[in-house]
């Protein structure tokens, strides 16, 4: 059976990550790479365990749950291990802005939650690699919506304003659609736009999440509404012809056009020794036009 295994290895990551020093075999003999940072060696001996979720899985709405590896999220306080050293937790996971392989659709952002089971396999090594050893259960989906809960969507937001306002907030990055906005009939409208892709859940249970599209910095309630949006300084605002153009040349997936540019706020996280978002965006791009004369 096919399988979305992206999200387990990385899950798979962090909790080894988490296991006591102690329980590790933490010599550089037979290590598969090891690095030194300021000062201090790390070693990485082995695969410390994976899993899968099976490509065909579908969540409680009826949309597969493929893609979930944008960006996952295990609340701290979740995590525990029993006397046998197997740990559990939640762990959440966002699908991008959906399906979007021939073109952007009208899909509501969302994500995805699972009991994770983790059982370490600490006497295996890279000539004897762990079986499957990470356990995933699909639990909910949370749909994400604006700030009056109406639904977000994937689309490509248009190429100029007036986007969509709402008291509070900056002005929100969103997308005009006709009919069902899958190329089928419907009334059409026009919705706030995500293209999510960091993850960090808070402990009042709130989901701060990056987008690509603004790029934003979304709060949404643990019912999914949309609570706060930062909106980043003037140079990281995408502008065309002098004026902010959310647009990331994304084309809806009927319009038969090309993908050309989608940057935006990639990964996003929440450092351990206080409240504060470490936040690593794609570069700026300033376009200018300079004449060089010669001496």
């Amino acid at each position: 059976m096919k399988s979305v295994s992206l999200l387990a290895l990385s899950g798979a990551i962090a909790s080894a990550a988490l296991l006591p020093r102690q329980s590790v075999n933490s010599t550089t003999t037979g290590a598969v790479n090891t690095t030194t940072c300021n000062g201090r060696t790390y070693v990485y001996n082995e695969l410390a365990g994976y899993g899968y979720v099976p490509s065909d899985a579908y969540d409680k709405f009826g949309d597969t749950i493929g893609g979930i590896g944008s960006s996952i999220a295990i609340p701290r306080k979740s995590w525990t291990v029993s006397k046998k050293g197997v740990y559990t937790g939640t762990l959440y996971a966002i699908p991008d802005r959906g399906w979007n392989t021939e073109g952007t659709l009208n899909y509501q952002s969302r994500v995805q939650k699972f009991q994770i089971s983790f059982t370490p396999q600490l006497t295996n090594n890279a000539s004897n690699p762990v079986t499957t050893n990470i356990d995933l259960l699909y639990q909910d989906t949370i749909l994400f919506t604006d700030p009056k809960s109406n639904p977000t969507t994937g689309l490509d937001a248009n190429d100029n304003g007036p986007y969509l306002t709402y008291k509070g907030f900056p002005q929100l990055p969103s997308a005009t659609y006709t009919g069902n906005g899958f190329g089928g009939a419907g009334t059409g409208g026009t919705r706030v736009v995500n293209d999510n892709e960091g993850l960090v859940v808070a402990n009042d249970g709130t989901f701060w999440v990056s987008d690509e599209y603004g790029p934003y910095i979304w709060q949404f309630s643990e019912k999914g509404k949309m609570l706060q949006a930062i909106m980043p300084p003037p140079a990281y605002i995408p502008m065309r012809n002098g004026s902010i153009s959310f647009s990331a040349d994304s084309p809806t997936e009927y319009s038969g056009l090309v993908c050309v540019d989608c940057l935006g706020q990639a990964v996003l996280s929440l450092t351990l020794d206080r409240p504060t978002m470490s936040i690593l965006p794609t570069p700026t791009l300033v376009a200018t036009t300079t004449t060089v004369s010669k001496a």
